[in-house]
């Protein structure tokens, strides 16, 4: 696991990067943090290998989820680690790094 370099938080990809998130012009947010149309303004890398876990969660809290960080797992076998996430729709699910940067990335604004 590596730190970013002001954000902190796991890489959820692989490398490491900042967390910065901004809200603005697009959408709403409001007073609880998520915003009206599912959606998030988080600014994410463009290589999806270097999302933090801290910037998935900031982006996930606006669409309306979150990561239970402390839930992590690495499997050893498949080289993967995998979070309790609750998904926007209400679901809790456990997901791969890679299905949770999809899901973020997806809800980009």
């Amino acid at each position: 696991m590596s730190k970013g370099d002001s954000g902190g938080g796991a890489a959820v990809g692989g490398g490491s990067a900042t967390a910065t998130g901004a809200t603005g012009a697009g959408g709403a947010i409001g007073p609880s943090g998520r915003s009206a149309d599912g959606k998030h303004d988080v600014h994410l890398p463009a290589d999806k290998k270097r999302l933090t876990i801290d910037q998935a969660d900031a982006a996930l809290k606006q669409m309306g989820g979150r990561i239970d960080k402390g839930s992590a797992k690495s499997d050893l076998n498949t080289k993967q680690t995998t979070y309790s996430v609750k998904l926007p729709n209400g679901s809790t699910q456990r997901l791969t790094a890679k299905e949770l940067a999809k899901i973020v990335y997806a809800g980009k604004r």
